[in-house]
């Protein structure tokens, strides 16, 4: 399994809640899961929607 999760955070930068994406190593190769940089880029604009910078 592969996975990889990143805080969403609030306006005072407190984590509130985390966006995590798990799957299979049959599916998904080192080479894919290993960065995670959607998963980062995804939190981090939740993030800025929700305290208006966005």
């Amino acid at each position: 399994m592969h996975s990889i999760g990143a805080a969403i955070l609030g306006a005072d930068g407190q984590p509130i809640g985390t966006l995590s994406i798990a799957s299979p190593v049959s599916r998904v190769d080192d080479a894919v899961a290993a960065p995670g940089e959607a998963a980062i880029r995804a939190a981090r604009l939740i993030s800025a929607r929700l305290t208006g910078e966005a």
